[in-house]
């Protein structure tokens, strides 16, 4: 008994630990203005051959699209797209440099986009990683640990960026259907007092006769 608990605590200390230095898978998730015709650019260094992978959602604004391009090192275009509401884009970066991903709003002349993105990076292409099979099971269960919670961590960020836009249409829609009930009582109260003056005069013209 004594022997599980002791188990126990080292796997969850080991999981702290991974957790603590598991620095080779950096998550980035941000949310960004973008006005008409705007473009805006970000950029990601990588020092050595890595994994990248970008999710973005156009959260609020218009009908939800923008434009995407996405640049490696050389200036060589990678992955474009447009008039997209929400995508997603992975690569084995060879290359070491600065990436770059611009998102316009080119094709809006009056409504501002806000976009939610996630930028994530990953040393999954290191020779001298160490095999699953090289490690104890207690290194391995970590492992499979850290990379459950930070696929956990990027399913969060994709449904709060999902929850972001819905709640964004609801309150449109929701404003527009006040602004239809406000004139709706507005025209009810016009032709209420149109017919009470007609009805006013109509008795005086018969009093009259």
């Amino acid at each position: 008994m004594r022997q599980n608990i002791l188990c126990c605590c080292l796997l969850i200390a080991f999981c702290l630990i991974g957790l603590l230095s598991f620095d080779n898978h950096f998550v980035e998730g941000l949310t960004f203005g973008l006005e008409p015709a705007e473009e805006r650019c970000l950029f990601e260094t990588l020092d050595q051959p890595s994994k990248l992978s970008l999710k973005y959602q156009v959260i609020r604004g218009g009908f939800l699209d923008i434009d995407l391009v996405v640049f490696d090192p050389d200036g060589e275009v990678l992955h474009q797209q447009e008039r997209e509401s929400e995508g997603k884009f992975s690569i084995n970066a060879e290359k070491r440099g600065t990436y770059k991903f611009c998102f316009s709003n080119k094709i809006s002349t009056l409504t501002p986009k806000t976009v939610s993105f996630q930028i994530t990076t990953g040393d999954f292409m290191d020779t001298n990683a160490a095999k699953l099979e090289h490690l104890s099971p207690i290194e391995q269960t970590i492992m499979k640990l850290s990379e459950g919670l930070a696929h956990i961590q990027n399913e969060q960020h994709e449904f709060r960026s999902r929850e972001s836009a819905h709640r964004s249409i609801t309150e449109a829609t929701n404003e527009r259907v006040t602004y239809y009930n406000m004139f709706s009582i507005f025209l009810l109260v016009c032709l209420s007092l149109v017919q009470v003056y007609y009805l006013r005069r109509w008795f005086e013209v018969k009093r009259n006769l």
